[in-house]
């Protein structure tokens, strides 16, 4: 795992595999193929996963990295689908972020949709002469009615909840679970290991679904990787070697 050299950087935000539900992703410009369906690749390699039939050979890196940082990430609120851009900070983050991996060979640059991770992703993948490629399935987990509130305003409006999320279980009771929000990230990241087969690629996504991949890794629950940690801050890097859908975090 990588942190910024830079201790403004590392900011604590507020906060099965079902391939069918994946859209394909495209690089952002990029016109579909005509005639087919935009949703025809993705189905075919879903599908052979699913199948048992792709099997990766080699080992694919993933680094896994969080977005830089927003005004709501300052603010202490809750972003779930939100979708607020980078701050200066956050730019300058995944500027030095770009320093920091310089030595590295990358093959492919993949994100959440969301600007403030696909914000950070651009500011990875162009030097490079990459296109950061949108991937719905990297998404936040989306928070419901906390979305936009800030801690101090959830405490307020719903108390319970609140102590039960501080509690490392589930806090709003609409949105997505976060055993949901893992389901949906394990298996898109398996569906791009398989992609790169013996390659190392960046997704760049938010802490949900990093914490999600630790978990994973270590064969823990949800709640039990938000309780062991580490704080996965803004611009935060964690490394994984996937081979065989299998994950295994890596210095």
């Amino acid at each position: 795992m990588q942190c910024l050299p830079d201790s403004r950087s590392v900011r604590a935000s507020a906060g099965g595999d079902d391939a069918r539900a994946l859209r394909r992703e495209h690089p952002r410009g990029r016109k579909a193929d005509s005639p087919r369906r935009a949703g025809d690749d993705a189905d075919t390699v879903s599908q052979a996963e699913i199948q048992g039939v792709v099997s990766l050979t080699g080992v694919t890196e993933l680094l896994l990295v969080r977005h830089g940082e927003t005004d709501w990430n300052r603010e202490s609120r809750f972003q779930g689908h939100a979708d607020p851009p980078l701050n200066g900070l956050g730019r300058a983050q995944a500027a030095e972020l770009v320093a920091a991996l310089a030595g590295e060979e990358l093959t492919a640059v993949y994100s959440s949709p969301l600007r403030r991770a696909f914000e950070t992703a651009e500011v990875i993948a162009a030097p490079r002469g990459l296109s950061a490629v949108p991937v719905d399935g990297l998404q936040e987990v989306d928070v419901g009615s906390w979305q936009g509130l800030t801690r101090a305003e959830v405490e307020q409006h719903f108390p319970e909840q609140f102590d039960r999320w501080l509690d490392h279980g589930r806090g709003w009771e609409d949105g997505e679970t976060y055993e949901q929000m893992g389901e949906r990230v394990i298996a898109t990241l398996r569906r791009l290991a398989a992609r790169h087969d013996g390659e190392r690629i960046v997704g760049v996504t938010h802490g949900g679904p990093i914490r999600a991949a630790l978990a994973r890794s270590a064969r823990i629950s949800h709640a039990e990787a938000r309780r062991l940690g580490p704080v996965v801050g803004n611009c935060f890097v964690a490394r994984f070697e996937v081979r065989d859908r299998d994950f295994r975090q890596i210095d």
